[in-house]
């Protein structure tokens, strides 16, 4: 929708002769608002898999045993956040000081504008930064601590406790392999020993 968004008003731009300058920043602006839109909502989405979705429909775990589904690994998220709050913000930082350099002749000016446009992205970036770092500490954090507190109740003998992760990552087939190694632990336990 936004790259449909930056070619439509670009287009539109260009065909009432608005000039070069408004064509481009039309499209710079439109790419990098929706870059920003995608990313935040991947990782938001991803956030309400887990928590909302995933354990309604699979109460007892077990998503990284279902063939064909989408696996998002722990590098790609990463490499998402890489994007997110490095990447993004230094193209943008990038065309906004071309923008402002080939639009100014006067230095003072474009210096005046190149800081407020700057003062701007550092604030939206470093939100968003800020807020996507939550998100994904929290959900590389969070199945840690209860895969850890499993261990530390299977260790000590019990065998009550599983795993509940909802995730179809490596984390995920971590928990659901803890979880089948209770249940063969639980079968030992059981079976009388000779």
């Amino acid at each position: 929708m936004w790259l449909l968004a930056a070619i439509v008003w670009s287009t539109i731009h260009w065909a009432y002769d608005s000039g070069t300058q408004l064509v481009q920043d039309s499209l710079y602006g439109n790419l990098t608002t929706g870059l920003i839109t995608v990313t935040v909502a991947f990782f938001l989405l991803e956030h309400l898999l887990q928590k909302r979705l995933a354990p309604y429909f699979f109460p007892a775990g077990g998503l990284s045993a279902i063939p064909k589904t989408l696996r998002i690994r722990i590098r790609t998220r990463l490499l998402a956040l890489l994007f997110a709050c490095n990447l993004i913000p230094l193209g943008s930082t990038i065309l906004i000081l071309n923008r402002i350099q080939d639009s100014q002749h006067e230095p003072s000016v474009a210096l005046a504008k190149l800081q407020t446009a700057i003062s701007i992205n550092v604030f939206i970036f470093i939100g968003v930064g800020i807020c996507l770092t939550i998100l994904v500490s929290r959900n590389l954090s969070i199945p840690f601590r209860d895969i850890i507190q499993t261990l530390s109740k299977i260790r000590n003998g019990r065998y009550d406790k599983r795993v509940r992760i909802f995730s179809n990552d490596e984390i995920g087939y971590m928990g659901d392999a803890i979880n089948e190694m209770t249940k063969g632990l639980i079968e030992l336990e059981r079976c009388p020993k000779s």
